[in-house]
This record gives C-alpha cells, sequence and structure tokens, in this order.
C-alpha cells in the first residue's frame, strides 16, 4: 500500500542473504521514514532474517529472473502507483544514514541522482575513488 511519494527499491537474489542485516540496519537508521520500501524477490531466496518487512513492500521477480526484467518490474511497480522520486538500492552496499532524504531532497532539483562511488579489492583498499564523476562531468548533482 502507498504511503508516500518517494519509493526506495531493491532486489534480493540468491546469495544475498549475508547482507539481509546491514541492509535492514541502513534502512531501519535513516533519519527520515517518508519512504516506501519495495522489496522485489527473486523466487529461490529464503527471507529469513529480512526484517523490514513491517516497512516494506513485497513483490516477487519475473520467472526467469534476470536483471533486466527485475528493473522492469521495479519500474513497472512505481509508474504504476505513480510513485515522483525511486531511489535505487543495492542488498550488499552501505550507506549513511541521511542517504534517503538527502537524495529525496536532491530529486526536487534533478531528475537523476546518484551516490558516488569507490572501488575496493577484498581486503577493502580504495582502487578508484570518486568514479562516476569521472564519467558524468557536467550538470550532475553527484554523492548525495
Amino acid at each position: 500500500m502507498k504511503r508516500y511519494d518517494s519509493l526506495v527499491v531493491v532486489v534480493v537474489y540468491p546469495g544475498s542473504e549475508k547482507y539481509f542485516g546491514d541492509f535492514d540496519h541502513a534502512i531501519r537508521t535513516q533519519d527520515t521514514a517518508n519512504f516506501d520500501l519495495l522489496i522485489l524477490v527473486e523466487d529461490t531466496v529464503d527471507l529469513n532474517g529480512l526484517g523490514c518487512a513491517n516497512h516494506s513492500i513485497l513483490l516477487r521477480s519475473p520467472t526467469p529472473a534476470s536483471m533486466t526484467k527485475n528493473r522492469c518490474a521495479l519500474l513497472s511497480y512505481a509508474k504504476g502507483h505513480e510513485y515522483k522520486k525511486l531511489i535505487f538500492c543495492d542488498i550488499d552496499d552501505t550507506f549513511s544514514a541521511g542517504r534517503i532524504s538527502r537524495s529525496i531532497s536532491a530529486l526536487e532539483e534533478a531528475d537523476f541522482v546518484f551516490n558516488e562511488l569507490s572501488l575496493v579489492d577484498c581486503h577493502g583498499r580504495i582502487l578508484a575513488d570518486n568514479v562516476l564523476a569521472t564519467i558524468f562531468k557536467e550538470n550532475i548533482i553527484a554523492d548525495v
């Protein structure tokens, strides 16, 4: 059921169960609760341990699942329910307590915003910083 004009979306895929706790914590510690959360779940995923259920809408992925079909399902849901702002998250990403509120605010001024990213190796060493800013150089609101 739609409660807000902003929709945060995430795909839960096989093998991502190990990130449930961190993702749940990131969602619950946001400095705003003025958003709906849509969790698209691929069929083979066991949802035990995903504690966001009281704050979310669950949607099963198309079968067979693919990244393209999943994104289309998320976009179709958002459009069909007339959400004004759409914020994509990856279940294995970490993000600050103000990420969603800053994204919502930035989307008042821009059609597209993104969080800057750094590439790290398996030991946590930064391989490249500010990757997206080097690709999108003009007319952007980066690093919300």
